[in-house]
């Protein structure tokens, strides 16, 4: 259990049942939030466990079949437009994660994917960047550059 301040008022970090939570104490006396922290606690030990098993991690399945049992989890609380998005979005995330589970994905890795430029996002900046009609990219533009090649 851990408390901290953060503005004027103090926070709490504990783990229950296996379950993290991170919440407001609204309360700006040490003593004061310590009162609230232990009746919060006892509260959530009291809280049956989860019966749909929502807290079970993704870290085991690849990413498409992730985000797949995530948008068949939160159907009930999202709209359909949304778990279409995610599915939708599901299909290339998973065709270039490939097989790849989230833990083994390391800080390493992540690194070397993002800077490929090979994700979809990369790809479209460089496709508006080649569709300029001047044929600068927009950092050349924001830059300053530009107008200083135009003053020559």
């Amino acid at each position: 259990m851990t408390l901290w301040k953060r503005g004027r008022q103090y926070w709490m970090d504990i783990v229950v049942g296996g379950q993290r939570y991170r919440e407001p104490l609204h309360a700006t006396d040490w003593r004061e939030a310590k009162e609230h922290e232990k009746e919060r606690v006892a509260e959530l030990a009291r809280r049956p466990a989860d019966p749909a098993g929502r807290g079970r991690s993704y870290g085991a399945l690849d990413v498409s079949k992730a985000i797949e049992a995530y948008a068949k989890e939160r159907r009930a609380q999202v709209s359909p437009r949304m778990v279409a998005y995610w599915t939708e979005n599901a299909k290339p995330l998973g065709e270039f994660f490939g097989t790849t589970t989230l833990p083994t994905s390391h800080r390493n890795r992540s690194r070397h994917i993002r800077t490929r430029g090979s994700t979809p996002v990369a790809r479209r900046r460089q496709s508006m960047a080649n569709s300029q009609s001047c044929g600068r990219s927009c950092a050349t533009h924001d830059s300053g550059i530009a107008s200083k090649k135009t003053a020559r």
